[in-house]
């Protein structure tokens, strides 16, 4: 009698195309979320180089508009609103006497970018201390 139900359950097909349906929607899914968040990662390495760049144009033009350091690396906090980043992982160099014909350089140290489904983790890192995002500009 019970070998009867295990042969007709090993025969039966009923339920097979819904199965491979789940399986196949699910990896579309992440697919789909992968390329979403891969989007997202590369839209916000993106910004946070452009507002690197912008960082380091402030800091040359500062001497005539007056802006501070401190003001700066508010700006390029501003720029990328999307990173979880202090104002002491913005490194400008040299930090004080500047002197015209020199090389100015904005780093970014440590930014964190929290991620959008959550499917590949919370947040990400985008900046390190070993991969910072640099620009450096002449000081005219």
């Amino acid at each position: 009698m019970i070998r009867y139900y295990f042969r007709k359950l090993g025969k039966s097909e009923r339920g097979a195309t819904l199965i491979e349906f789940a399986i196949v929607v699910s990896l579309l899914f992440l697919l789909i979320f992968g390329i979403i968040e891969f989007g997202w990662i590369l839209f916000s390495y993106i910004t946070l180089t452009a507002a690197v760049r912008e960082g380091v144009r402030m800091v040359v033009v500062s001497e005539h508009t007056g802006e501070t350091d401190d003001h700066i690396k508010g700006e390029i906090q501003t720029h990328a609103r999307s990173f979880t980043m202090d104002k002491e992982d913005i490194w400008i160099t040299p930090e004080t006497f500047r002197i015209y014909g020199e090389e100015i350089r904005v780093e970014v140290r440590n930014a964190e970018l929290p991620l959008l489904t959550g499917l590949f983790g919370s947040s990400i890192q985008i900046a390190k201390p070993d991969r910072v995002i640099k620009a450096t500009m002449m000081y005219e």
